[in-house]
């Protein structure tokens, strides 16, 4: 039942974002495809804004009632009745993050697998190992940004767990560009300099810090479910 829930409070959400990188290819494939190296970065852009935006609206609302489509401040009305179903705060946590970041997976899945059979210029000389490569990197930088919208959901509306998530990935943004972090440890770089595609192996420090800081996010949600009054 946990896992129907889930999805009937996802799945328009989950929709708009698939639309959103079906949309994305569509304009790349618009007057015959990408022709220049600039096209094909943009575009690559484009797919990890769509990425980060899929994890930030598929976060969920912690054990909260989401609302489907349209956000809401305040809580949800039937988040009293979810917080009484006879369930444990921690599993209704978990299904809910565990169902959102497949949800994610599948978006970003599509999208890449897309990008790479259908334009050349993003293919370039790699191998169908580079591409599971860079999907494992997808998945595995994706989910820091995932886990913060997840955290956030814990104690924040809807309305403020959107521009909260945004406002701090914004942040990591212009840190890792003023800093000048290595591109390998560059949670962003999985899709630009250090993608599998063009270095041939994975970002594993930056997929490191990502599940790092993943685990430590949900653990830290875990806590705040537990002990927060809603």
């Amino acid at each position: 039942m946990l896992w129907v829930k889930a999805w009937l409070e996802t799945r328009w959400r989950f929709s708009l974002m698939l639309g959103l990188g079906v949309l994305n290819i569509v304009m790349g494939e618009q007057g015959g495809g990408l022709h220049s190296t600039a096209n094909a970065r943009t575009f690559i852009l484009a797919q990890l804004m769509i990425s980060i935006l899929a994890a930030i609206n598929l976060g969920g609302a912690g054990i909260q009632t989401q609302s489907p489509f349209r956000r809401k401040a305040g809580l949800h009305g039937s988040t009293h009745y979810t917080l009484s179903m006879p369930v444990s705060r921690g599993r209704l946590l978990a299904v809910r993050a565990l169902l959102g970041f497949l949800e994610t997976a599948g978006v970003i899945t599509f999208m890449t697998i897309s990008a790479w059979s259908l334009f050349p210029l993003v293919r370039a000389d790699s191998t169908l190992l580079d591409l599971a490569k860079l999907l494992a990197a997808a998945l595995a930088c994706i989910l820091c940004f995932y886990s913060v919208s997840v955290t956030i959901s814990t104690v924040l509306d809807e309305i403020w767990q959107f521009y909260g998530s945004v406002c701090l990935t914004g942040l990591a943004w212009w840190a890792t560009a003023h800093l000048r972090v290595p591109s390998s440890a560059n949670v962003f770089g999985f899709s630009t300099e250090a993608s599998p595609l063009i270095t041939h192996s994975l970002p594993l420090p930056a997929m490191a810090i990502s599940l790092a800081a993943s685990i430590a996010l949900f653990l830290l949600a875990l806590t705040i479910v537990y002990t927060h009054e809603y």
